[in-house]
């Protein structure tokens, strides 16, 4: 199957990855800055996630109530959300009205005015999302361990800020950093929908009116070790283990995806099926991986009462050494899940927008579902049994909690993980 948007260069420099579809009733749009929290200083934390808030909050033609009134009378589903290295803002609307909510968006990009009354109440509302995060203990939990398994590294610290830098931040600094980042070389907009191509390119070059600046380079992150345990009055004990893994580069990255998928990323995983189906340790238990350009890691998180917590580490460490050996019908189970959900990625145009602008990222191109088909396809048992050997056998483990005072050791338990 050789579907690919078509990648277009606009004369402002902007790259556009234009997937023109004459089957659907809407349009979806997704324009990526390449700028998240890893390019913030520490006196600054929070201010990419900032600046996506302002980009809805007034421009030199349209207050913050007429832009979202506007795109209501449109019925558009407008939304925008902050990573740790890109800042993504999203657009669904049906094909009659693409024009007129692409026109919003590139007013909300090229011309917000960061007027400070709107600073002012924006920052009181960043606040209490912070607030609201700290009262979640998983959220906090996830929030905080980052620190852990970044230290002192770019990504290594909350999207949200804190409430001393988001307190700090000024409308100079604002202003300063979106001229910096958001800029021409610095963003990939993808577009799916049945729109007429030429008309497109002409209407952005026309309204998306960004700098021409040069790219700037993408901070370097590396995984560190370490075990954090924050106290707090709870029912249950939440908890993350993390092990280095791929980043989005790497070669062996469908290999790593396809073992911890294995590992925990169903109902019929190996997690699931022995801690809670069989065990009955805990409601929910899962493993992922998290990949960055220059990092990645494999997490697994849950949570379970005070009396079981032991039992739970331990079940967990079995079945991670039960990782040394892969079963051919777990490998096809997990290849069968990848191509279902390339197929799928074609049912709509946010997916199909989704997955091309991620795979420009993650490739600088645009491969066919056939050359991922084939290479999923080419990974055996041999390949999944020595990437969990090379995740889990390495001291460098992080570990978080989150509860009343946890037991002493487990941590010093996880760092003897040794697959044989």
């Amino acid at each position: 199957m050789t579907i690919k948007p078509e990648i277009i260069k606009l004369t402002n420099g902007i790259t556009l990855l234009f997937d023109k579809t004459d089957s659907f009733f809407s349009s979806a749009v997704r324009m990526q800055f390449n700028f998240g929290s890893q390019n913030e200083k520490p006196e600054h934390y929070g201010i990419a996630h900032f600046i996506e808030h302002m980009m809805f909050k007034g421009t030199q033609k349209r207050t913050s109530k007429q832009i979202m009134e506007e795109l209501d009378l449109l019925a558009a589903d407008i939304n925008a959300f902050t990573g740790k290295e890109t800042t993504t803002y999203t657009l669904n609307i049906v094909n009659k009205y693409v024009f007129e909510g692409l026109e919003i968006l590139c007013d909300m990009l090229s011309n917000s005015t960061f007027a400070l009354e709107e600073v002012e109440k924006e920052r009181n509302v960043i606040i209490q999302e912070i607030y609201e995060c700290i009262d979640d203990p998983e959220e906090f939990l996830n929030d905080n361990f980052i620190d852990v398994c970044y230290a002192n590294e770019p990504i290594g610290h909350n999207i949200l800020g804190t409430l001393e830098t988001v307190s700090s931040i000024s409308q100079a600094d604002l202003i300063h950093y979106k001229s910096e980042y958001y800029t021409s070389q610095n963003i990939v907009i993808a577009i799916s929908g049945n729109i007429d191509k030429e008309k497109l390119v002409d209407f952005l070059n026309a309204n998306l009116i960004l700098p021409n600046k040069p790219l700037k380079t993408a901070p370097v992150s590396q995984f560190k070790s370490g075990n954090m345990a924050l106290q707090r009055e709870l029912e249950q004990y939440h908890f993350i283990i993390s092990f280095p893994s791929v980043n989005l580069f790497d070669k062996d990255y469908y290999k790593a995806s396809i073992m911890s998928m294995i590992l925990g990323s169903s109902m019929s995983s190996r997690l699931f099926m022995q801690v809670r189906e069989q065990k009955g340790l805990c409601y929910s238990i899962g493993a992922y991986i998290s990949s960055f350009l220059s990092s990645g890691m494999l997490s697994i998180s849950s949570s379970t009462s005070k009396d079981k917590l032991q039992e739970s580490i331990d079940e967990i460490i079995s079945v991670i050494n039960s990782m040394q050996s892969i079963t051919e019908y777990e490998l096809n189970k997990i290849k069968t899940h990848f191509s279902v959900f390339f197929m799928t990625s074609l049912d709509s145009v946010s997916t199909r927008a989704n997955y091309f602008l991620s795979q420009f990222i993650k490739n600088k191109y645009i491969p066919s579902f056939d050359e991922i088909a084939k290479e999923i396809e080419s990974i055996t048992i041999k390949d999944i049994e020595e990437i969990a050997k090379k995740t889990f056998n390495n001291s460098n483990i992080a570990f978080g909690i989150i509860g009343n005072k946890a037991p002493d050791k487990l941590y010093d338990k996880l760092k003897n993980i040794k697959l044989n």
